[in-house]
């Protein structure tokens, strides 16, 4: 759950300019100001990242309600936000208004993660449900787009939205493993077709490379989904991060479903929170895990820019987006 306010942790150097919160959150940038939406037991909090202060009451929908998980993007250059657990709702951040039109829900589905994303110009949404899979809609209008997308491998605990040369991909996370798909946009062009290579083998010809296809596996064992995950871009191109036991961090390429490089070392327990995010130039990765050590590192040369320890397990991270971001990164 969130605290009241943000209790400050001290890194290694002695400072004290980090704030720790152990819930689901997101940061956003509302007036001016860097704010926390966090996901609560008893409802949402939105918080000042500066002082750890309310910054905002959040929507009365939310009153006394479990809140599992939150995500914020932009539409029509306003921030929003989505949250969901027991009850889902889409609202403006700045005047804490609801959404038009809100996202249309099924009843009853309760949200477990939820991503937002600008894909070819328009925001959509995606949660994942207990019981109904992955839902996607439109931002703007509320509507529904396409079916429910089954995840491979149970409930979807984590998903997030990226683009592969030029065409949308779903990326899901269960307990059974980390998979991407094509998302079938109306306003994208269509996914490209499986090459039938069974074809090029009878007359023995030279196929051509592989698309990416259906539900790749993003994880080099085939039952282990891993703790956390992280989407983004390295070295041009998008990946994958996730967190697993033992302090092993995986960063894997979406285009070619391949790992960048071998699994990364994050301490020896568990990763259970990762964040990744561009700051200026610099791509910085932040893992948390179950023994209260938040590691941040710039992920070209792995080279060590902090630690920071806290008093409890970390659950969740959230960095600012770059267009909030200084030269120096700050945890939430």
């Amino acid at each position: 759950m969130c605290a009241s306010a943000v209790p400050k942790a001290r890194t290694r150097t002695g400072r004290q300019d980090t704030t720790v919160v152990t819930a689901h959150g997101a940061v956003a940038e509302v007036g001016g100001r860097r704010v926390l939406v966090c996901a609560a037991d008893q409802g949402v909090r939105i918080l000042d990242l500066a002082t750890g202060d309310e910054a905002m009451p959040p929507p009365a929908q939310f009153a006394r309600r479990d809140i599992i998980a939150v995500a914020v993007g932009a539409l029509h250059g306003r921030p929003v936000a989505v949250a969901g657990g027991y009850v889902n709702h889409a609202w403006y951040l700045d005047s804490g208004e609801p959404l038009p039109h809100q996202p249309a829900w099924p009843d009853m589905a309760r949200m477990v993660a939820v991503a937002v994303a600008e894909v070819g110009g328009r925001p959509i949404t995606g949660v994942g449900s207990w019981d109904r899979g992955v839902l996607i809609a439109d931002l703007e209008t509320g509507d529904l787009l396409g079916e429910p997308i089954e995840a491979p491998g149970g409930a979807p605990l984590g998903v997030g939205v990226a683009v592969v040369s030029g065409h949308a991909v779903l990326v899901t996370r269960t307990s059974m493993g980390i998979r991407a798909r094509f998302l079938d946009l109306p306003w994208l062009p269509a996914p490209e077709a499986e090459v039938p290579y069974a074809g090029f083998a009878a007359q023995e010809e030279t196929p051509p490379p592989p698309p990416m296809f259906f539900a790749r596996r993003l994880t080099p064992h085939p039952h282990d989904g891993g703790w956390c995950m992280a989407l983004g871009s390295f070295e041009g191109q998008p990946v994958i991060l996730s967190g697993h036991d033992h302090g092993e961090i995986d960063v894997f390429a979406l285009g070619s479903g391949l790992p960048l490089q071998p699994r990364l070392a994050g301490g020896n327990s568990s990763i259970s929170a990762i964040a990744y995010q561009h700051l200026g130039q610099r791509p910085i990765i932040a893992v948390g895990s179950v023994d209260g050590m938040v590691r941040v590192a710039d992920l070209t040369d792995l080279s060590a820019l902090t630690i920071i320890t806290t008093l409890a397990p970390v659950k969740a991270l959230a960095t600012p987006s770059p267009a909030t971001a200084s030269s120096e990164p700050r945890r939430a």
